[in-house]
């Protein structure tokens, strides 16, 4: 088996500790000797390089600071506020060294050595609360600016005791003699802190998580090696507190390093979790459209369920999916009706029961018992998979879903997707295919009552009706998750697809139409998922770059939803919403007729709506300023005969926008 070290980036990390542990040992070993000949001399290094190791403290603090959002870990905040005290105190024990000017009270190595220790105590306790604190965000944002008092309060009583009191702590230096047992004592009392903080990181950093804690573990054991130097030193200028000194401005590095990379890593890391939890939404969807259809297509339960096997695999991208019935024999066997594989072979071996044992512990008898969806997101780990867990992972199965088929309060069946990925279902996809699921059941009991030709009528008219009702509610959980990720247009989707729906009765629009546009109005915006919230929610004006960006949740919509078999051009009247007659809107430029009249009428609502209702940078303008700007753009950038329609729904029949 192959070392962590070999895998990982802690290899990194082992060859650099190990260069400085060897340049220590060889310092060590050999004979004692100054780095410099002299206060002055020795000055000439010692302010550079105290000057550098403030300037990296400072923009640990800085970029910390300012990269802060409500997602990071409060982790970093503490470093940050950590970094600003430590770099105080180091400008103290700067001005404080031997040689320099008197600085309130006289300079010498008692002084500097006291502002000293106080700087390596702060910086080791903060790394040590780093290390055991979960990496959690704040709960309670403002938090942050209490850490900066306290690093400030922290820093001031420092100088208070060091340049006013210093007569009254105990002796850490004794000139021609070195340092006394005290400060030594206090130097390995500070390493103990930095071991248990850098033992801490080691374990963090073989898991990964999180991504800074190897950073993290190299400041603190370098910084272990710099402490170590300010132990042997007999003089201020042995070259022990020279190596000091660079060792530390090594671990500042590193700290800075891991501050800065994370800092900008973060953005678009949350980009990215944020369009793998689309793509997997996405693949649901899919996967949810093609079960309604073969629903819909459906005229008996053999062919219903291998049809929606068969759409998971082909539209959805799972690996496999296969349907069970409960059995209620002894055993309680699963037994399997139907299933469709991208590698057949795994179901032919497969055996699985609901009863409480090693073979009813997957996720498909799980699921059956407690009648939830159940899910097993790393095969390879999951104990209750044990089982299966080899002839899983040998055709390539990582993890797995199962979802319970009901029949009211009861459950006679289960459906179970595998994928090729651990943690491959994200909670949005999940509750999707739990509606796929409720969809299925649905059909397979439909299917069962059709005996009888009058009931069947009925029943196939309530089953497109509850088709219809599945597809608007995965609409609207689809744009649901836009909306929970920017409060403050919360509900605009669903006011502009209730206003644009009113717009097209008034225009007298078939039922079909009406309906197709009260869809495309609940996902007009979904192209947003892709815009960072932080643009979302912007109390002030965006600049060029940030409106650029969000230009751009049209097209990103359309790409969503294009591949999406909707019975009307719902992606093309999201990719049109903002299009406008004189051709100055976007993304394409359309103009007049090239504009679908749907996607016209969603433009007007949305307008009248964004203008009537409260943003993120200003109060709502109210309705009849908002009527006021369709009307003086009628005929320039807004559809006259949608115009007109919405004049009179709101000014005749008393319309008004739902809260």
């Amino acid at each position: 088996m192959r070392s962590l070290l070999d895998q990982h980036p802690l290899r990194t990390a082992a060859w650099l500790l190990g260069g400085l542990s060897a340049l220590f040992l060889a310092i060590w070993l050999a004979p004692p000797h100054h780095a410099l000949e002299g206060i002055s001399r020795y000055q000439s290094i010692h302010l550079p390089v105290e000057t550098l190791s403030i300037v990296v403290s400072m923009l640990v603090f800085g970029v910390a600071w300012n990269a802060y959002s409500h997602e990071r870990a409060a982790n970093i905040i503490i470093l940050a506020c950590a970094s600003l005290a430590v770099g105080l105190i180091d400008f103290a024990h700067m001005l404080s060294f031997a040689g320099m000017p008197v600085w309130v009270t006289p300079s010498g190595p008692e002084k500097a050595i006291n502002f000293w220790l106080a700087a390596r105590l702060v910086s080791a306790v903060a790394l040590l609360a780093v290390a055991l604190r979960p990496w959690t965000p704040l709960q309670r944002p403002n938090t942050r600016y209490g850490l900066l008092f306290a690093a400030i309060a922290i820093s001031a009583l420092v100088y208070w005791i060091g340049l006013l009191h210093h007569d009254n702590l105990p002796h850490t230096f004794v000139e021609g003699q070195g340092l006394t047992p005290l400060k030594i004592a206090a130097e390995y009392f500070i390493v103990a802190i930095l071991a248990i903080a850098a033992l801490i990181f080691w374990r963090q950093a073989q898991r990964s998580e999180p991504r800074e804690a190897t950073g993290l573990f190299s400041a603190a054991a370098i910084t272990i090696l710099s402490e170590l130097s300010f132990t042997l030193y007999s003089d201020v200028t042995d070259v022990f507190n020279l190596l000091g000194h660079i060792y530390k401005i090594v671990a500042y590095v590193l700290i800075y390093r891991t501050v800065f990379v994370g800092s900008v890593q973060e953005p678009f890391r949350r980009a990215v979790e944020a369009e793998d939890s689309l793509r997997h939404a996405n693949r649901a969807l899919r996967t949810l459209s093609a079960g309604n259809k073969t629903l819909i297509r459906a005229r008996d339960e053999a062919s219903l369920l291998n049809d929606m096997c068969r759409a998971a695999v082909e539209e959805g991208g799972y690996l496999l999916a296969w349907v069970g019935y409960a059995q209620q024999d002894e055993e309680r066997h699963i037994k399997i009706m139907a299933s469709h594989a991208v590698q057949p072979g795994y179901i032919d071996s497969l055996q699985v029961s609901w009863k409480d044992d090693a073979r009813g512990n997957g996720p498909s008898g799980i699921s059956v018992r407690s009648k939830q969806t159940h899910i097993c997101q790393d095969i390879a780990t999951d104990p209750m998979f044990a089982p299966w867990r080899e002839e899983a992972l040998r055709y390539g199965y990582r993890s797995s879903i199962a979802i319970p088929l009901r029949d009211n309060d009861s459950v006679f069946g289960t459906m179970a997707l595998y994928a090729a990925t651990p943690n491959a279902f994200t909670q949005d996809e999940v509750a999707l295919l739990a509606e796929m699921g409720n969809d299925l059941s649905f059909g397979i009991l439909g299917l069962r009552m059709r005996g009888e030709r009058d009931r069947a009528v009925a029943e196939q008219q309530q089953y497109l009706s509850r088709m219809q009702d599945g597809l608007r509610d995965t609409v609207q959980a689809i744009a649901a998750t836009v909306e929970m990720r920017d409060p403050y247009t919360a509900g605009h989707q669903r006011r502009v697809a209730d206003l644009a729906a009113g717009i097209a009765g008034e225009m007298n629009l078939s039922h079909e139409q009406v309906h197709a546009i009260h869809l495309a109005g609940i996902v007009h915006d979904l192209g947003k998922i892709a815009i960072p919230a932080e643009i979302l929610s912007k109390p002030s004006k965006l600049n060029e770059i940030e409106y650029n960006f969000i230009k751009t949740h049209p097209k990103v919509g359309y790409d969503i939803l294009k591949d999406v078999s909707f019975p009307w051009p719902i992606a093309q009247m999201v990719f049109q919403h903002h299009e406008r007659m004189d051709g100055s809107g976007y993304p394409q430029g359309l103009k007049g007729e090239a504009i679908l009249l749907e996607a016209r009428i969603l433009a007007v609502a949305d307008v009248v709506e964004a203008i009537a209702s409260h943003r993120p940078y200003r109060p709502g303008l109210g309705m009849e300023t908002a009527l006021e700007e369709i009307q003086s753009k009628r005929g320039t950038l807004y559809d006259p005969a949608v115009v007109d329609a919405a004049l009179r729904l709101v000014r005749e029949h008393g319309y008004q926008l739902k809260p």
